[in-house]
């Protein structure tokens, strides 16, 4: 800490940007993110995504700035800027103060990256979140596929499938999303969500024998 602090105090006006951003990693390692933001925000792009802006948007989530984070995301995108991590992180921050905002933007990135299923499925979050099932889209086809999400992206699949229409193909997601985190409670979760008693519900079969699948 000494050593950081002497570090940063040595910095002059028109040190490199190397020797900043050394010095603001440091200081984010510590965990003194207040010191860290200001060398951050000197060094960090706002016309393309560089790993010193990636640095200035994550000490700003520590620090809970989110009208930093909006005004550096917003700034990026104005700028062409069309990143899957940006968007997400500046939907998350945005969904909590302009709900149409944030569907404006996923829809604005969506037009340019429509094979993108993360953030369509999304977009279907923001949709069972907020009852605005217009924007939900439950298309088992439009669903990543269930090697590729955690589990709380898995969760919100298998609720987007099922509200959506298609609670067979939601129990199937919700079963092979139990068999890779048997031992997260969010996919038991999951699963059982489809077995609720109200519509749609899926049709179970019947099985003679105990197999995979049952």
């Amino acid at each position: 800490n000494r050593f950081a602090e002497e570090a940063a105090s040595l910095l002059s006006d028109t040190a490199p940007h190397a020797e900043v951003h050394w010095v603001a990693q440091i200081l984010s390692e510590l965990g003194r993110h207040v010191e860290a933001l200001p060398l951050w925000q000197r060094i960090a792009s706002r016309t393309e995504l560089t790993d010193y802006t990636r640095g200035l948007l994550d000490c700003a989530q520590r620090l809970g700035r989110d009208d930093l984070i909006l005004d550096t995301c917003s700034a990026l995108r104005a700028s062409g800027v069309f990143d899957r991590d940006l968007i997400l992180c500046e939907v998350g921050t945005l969904e909590k103060y302009d709900v149409n905002g944030a569907i404006a933007a996923l829809n604005n990135y969506l037009e340019k990256r429509p094979d993108d299923k993360i953030l369509r499925l999304r977009l279907s979050i923001i949709g069972t979140n907020w009852n605005r099932p217009e924007i939900v889209d439950g298309r088992p086809s439009v669903m990543p596929a269930v090697t590729e999400v955690d589990v709380m992206n898995g969760r919100a699949a298998v609720q987007a499938m099922k509200l959506g229409g298609y609670p067979d193909d939601a129990l199937a997601y919700a079963y092979d999303l139990l068999r890779l985190h048997f031992s997260d409670s969010e996919a038991h979760r999951a699963y059982t969500f489809n077995l609720l008693p109200f519509e749609p519900r899926p049709t179970v079969p019947e099985f003679a024998e105990v197999k995979a699948g049952c």
